[in-house]
């Protein structure tokens, strides 16, 4: 088995990205994270991967031991990260895998860079269209078809970030954990010493909540989102598309890989993970590397 190793390499915008590389043949892989982690939530499905490809999983711009220099505003300013890391490292053509926020960065990338990614996998992912936050009443409902407009609407939601924002400063583990078990790993949970491996992760983190504000003006398909109009860059996304979904995910729905399945055309196709929920490569691992690996070799 081929070791991971945890590396750290400067940008020319003055970020330095931290990335986990696991050596292997010329055909490179890079994975993309999520919200509120950093690529340790790759490093054991890293391993499994057969040694013909090239894996590299990097750390998000202000989480784990990436820098966080200058705050990010939107989904470009992390995917342009990702695109300087691969032209420092001399990666001309790679495949491109993004896990939950790590697919909206990666649709963007490959949108922004279609020469350079050969195939996409979107993991349990966000629409192309986006997933922005809806306005709260006083008593924390739902405002069905209404949603935050302005960045300090979105800083200061009382249900969906503020909470997580006081863990974070708190670090509060408790807290953090509880989110996690009804939401990430609401299905199944990771061995218990990995598990606290994963949630000390989380504390990694400093782009949050900027990357919720980025989040909510992402939308690259054709239509208004009820924040901002797309901009149909997903017209780009000519590469063939895997989008998974685990059959348990509270995160994201089915309908949001469906639709930009859609959108992409008939390049894009969506497997439905079984026995997983949000986070299916850890979930479900056997099923998550066959597909990933049924798409790339085909």
């Amino acid at each position: 088995m081929c070791r991971v190793i945890y590396k750290k390499i400067a940008l020319p915008n003055g970020e330095e990205i931290g990335y986990r590389e696991r050596e292997g043949g010329k055909d490179a892989i890079i994975f993309i994270h999520g919200n509120l982690v950093s690529s340790k939530y790759w490093e054991k499905f890293m391993q499994r991967f057969p040694e013909n490809f090239k894996l590299y999983a990097v750390d998000l711009r202000g989480a784990g031991i990436s820098s966080y220099n200058k705050p990010i505003e939107t989904m470009r300013d992390f995917s342009e990260d990702i695109w300087l890391f691969s032209q420092e490292m001399n990666i001309k053509e790679f495949i491109l895998v993004g896990w939950s926020m790590g697919g909206v960065i990666s649709m963007q990338l490959a949108a922004d860079h279609p020469d350079a990614v050969k195939k996409l996998i979107l993991v349990s992912s966000p629409s192309c269209k986006g997933i922005p936050f809806t306005k709260k009443d006083e008593e924390g409902k739902v405002i069905p078809g209404e949603y935050w407009k302005t960045k300090e609407e979105v800083f200061n939601d009382k249900v969906q970030v503020l909470p997580i924002v006081y863990a974070l400063r708190s670090g509060n583990r408790e807290i953090m954990k509880n989110i996690w078990d009804s939401a990430v790993f609401n299905y199944k949970k990771p061995e218990e010493n990995y598990y606290k491996e994963l949630i000390e992760d989380i504390f990694t983190v400093r782009n949050y909540p900027d990357c919720a504000w980025a989040t909510q003006i992402f939308n690259i398909s054709h239509i208004h989102n009820g924040v901002v109009m797309g901009t149909g860059e997903v017209d780009n996304l000519k590469m063939p598309v895997l989008l998974l979904w685990g059959e348990h995910d509270v995160i994201v729905k089915k309908e949001y890989s469906e639709e930009t399945a859609k959108e992409i055309g008939e390049n894009a196709h969506v497997v439905i993970i079984e026995n997983a929920a949000h986070s299916v490569f850890i979930d479900n691992e056997q099923q998550t590397l066959k597909v990933m690996l049924d798409f790339i070799e085909k």
